[in-house]
């Protein structure tokens, strides 16, 4: 059953049903819900493997769920699923050279996809940046799944690994993401600093794939963007402590933001209506399902004993030093995840789930 990760993620990567009303989103659920029943058997197997510290995130989001009368099923059903499969999968023994194959054949349909829509082909009905979507239903998603998973292609022959590369490198670029950029210059300056016996080529590379991804957000507004990003951490500040133990429940961000934002407007103007349009930070006001900031966002939703549950397992996965590529990945999404809701994405758990198939002791095969 060595396959069943990596298939898992691949599919979960390329499948999305147009005909649905959430036509990325509960595909890719789904089938990552069938991967984790199909490692049940690995699990009752090798039960000693499973990560206390994802479990312990696990049940943080089932008694938040619990505790709260006002929770959402679609974010509920993320976390929980997403967490299970990411200790699910921590029982498996996979195969490096296997796993690159499966996933690159996923890569190339969904950044294939991707370059070809940069150019007006299969843009299902988008416009603009939204155009490439591929099969992750946005660009952004496309780009953090895409950064977060490629690297497990290394063990591919030289020729297909700077094929493939290339075109990760070339869809990222397309995407314009800035949390891309952000988390690939991390990941990279992390490997230039710990493998310097081939830095003599590894910096140069290190630089031409930053530079091609600085092209890509190059006509986009950077302080605009986190000018976004500050005045959405404003709003939810206030309310950081307004339910310390089990959080205020999955998809909180949701369903309280018209009413904590209508608070920030009434603490600043009260009710004149004139001084809110009048404000520079008005143009980004409105409805927001995310904070952008998933250790924020898990904190309110889910209390502290879930936050520091998962960030003591992403710690626990980056001591190990004898798997730099294992742990680059990690990087990719820890720092994108102070940007953005990459683990409120069923795509981005999945990516988690199979990167927890190396295990922090070294005994694994790993790229």
């Amino acid at each position: 059953m060595r396959w069943l990760p990596p298939v898992t993620v691949a599919l979960v990567l390329v499948v999305f049903a147009p005909w649905l009303e959430s036509a990325f989103h509960t595909p890719k659920l789904v089938v990552l819900a069938l991967g984790l029943l199909l490692a049940l058997p690995s699990v009752y197997r090798n039960w000693r493997r499973l990560p206390v510290p994802m479990l312990v995130f696990a049940s943080a989001v089932g008694l938040s769920a619990t505790v709260n009368g006002a929770w959402s099923a679609p974010s509920t059903a993320v976390l929980l699923v997403g967490a299970l499969a990411v200790a699910a999968f921590s029982t498996f023994e996979v195969d490096a050279k296997q796993t690159a194959s499966i996933i690159g054949a996923a890569l190339l349909v969904v950044c294939g996809l991707t370059v070809l829509q940069t150019f007006g082909l299969f843009i299902f009905g988008a416009s603009g940046r939204m155009t490439r979507s591929s099969t992750l239903g946005n660009p952004d998603f496309v780009a953090s799944a895409v950064a977060a998973v490629a690297w497990v292609c290394w063990p591919l022959r030289p020729a297909m690994r700077i094929a493939l590369g290339a075109l990760v490198v070339l869809a990222l670029s397309f995407t314009q993401s800035f949390a891309t950029l952000a988390s690939v210059s991390v990941a990279a300056m992390f490997l230039v600093a710990r493998l310097p016996n081939v830095r003599r080529w590894l910096l140069p590379a290190a630089v031409l794939v930053v530079g091609v991804l600085s092209l890509g957000v190059f006509d986009r507004e950077p302080l605009r963007a986190l000018r976004g990003r500050w005045y959405l951490t404003q709003v939810v500040t206030p309310h950081l402590l307004d339910a310390p133990l089990a959080g205020l429940g999955p998809g909180a961000i949701e369903l309280n933001w018209p009413q904590w934002e209508l608070d920030l407007w009434r603490s600043r103007c009260g009710h004149d209506a004139a001084c809110v349009q009048a404000h520079p930070e008005f143009p980004f006001n409105g409805l927001q399902n995310h904070v952008h900031d998933d250790w924020l966002e898990l904190w309110l939703e889910l209390g502290p004993l879930a936050a520091f549950a998962l960030a003591f397992w992403f710690v626990r996965r980056l001591r190990d030093p004898g798997q730099p590529l294992v742990m680059a990945a990690l990087l990719v999404l820890i720092s994108r995840s102070l940007f953005d809701f990459p683990l409120h994405r069923p795509a981005d758990w999945a990516c988690l789930a199979l990167l927890a198939c190396w295990r922090a002791d070294g005994t694994r095969t790993a790229p």
